[in-house]
């Protein structure tokens, strides 16, 4: 969840302080530090550890309820593994198997990363929950909507109602 903290009265220790308001030396932080390469081989272990778990959890389910012999099962194992499979030979050469088509290895790991954080993490589900109930319980908004058009759905019913009606008398009358 989103949050935000305040402290009216807090004892700040500012010897141990690196950078504060010095807007020039924070931008560059993270390029002298080399931490985004530490950050992207985080992320590569990190990620390892998930995708074995979760393999380990889907070869589970699917041996649980004997799926195994099914194909288009063993092809999402499969996926799962090669995901796996590829994010070790990233966490051995993260340079050369990151690069792009026009962007070096530093530049694709942040962009691909944020692509994943708009869209797959809990940022992006909760992103999805967000705008599903924008405007409240989508099954009310339905109700509502459904509800406040009454008279101009009884119209259309009475429209089709005329239009069968029709239809049925032309198809008694021309058999006489």
């Amino acid at each position: 969840m989103d949050a935000v903290v305040v402290f009216d009265d807090v004892f700040v220790p500012w010897e141990n302080v690196f950078l504060y308001r010095d807007i020039e030396h924070c931008n560059l932080a993270y390029a002298r530090t080399g931490a985004v390469v530490h950050m992207a081989h985080q992320v590569v272990v990190k990620n390892i550890a998930k995708s074995e778990f979760m393999l380990g959890l889907a070869a589970l389910l699917v041996d649980s309820i004997g799926i195994e012999g099914f194909q288009h099962v063993q092809e999402k194992l499969a996926e799962i593994w090669v995901s796996l499979e590829t994010m070790r030979a990233f966490l051995r050469a993260i340079e050369r198997y990151y690069q792009a088509a026009r962007a070096e290895a530093f530049d694709r790991i942040p962009l691909f990363r944020l692509a994943w954080d708009a869209s797959l993490s809990a940022f992006g589900s909760r992103q999805v929950l967000y705008e599903c109930f924008f405007f409240g319980d989508p099954v009310r908004m339905a109700g509502a909507l459904v509800a406040g058009h009454g008279r101009q759905i009884r119209e259309l019913v009475e429209k089709v109602r005329s239009f069968v009606q029709r239809a049925k008398d032309d198809a008694f009358s021309s058999g006489d």
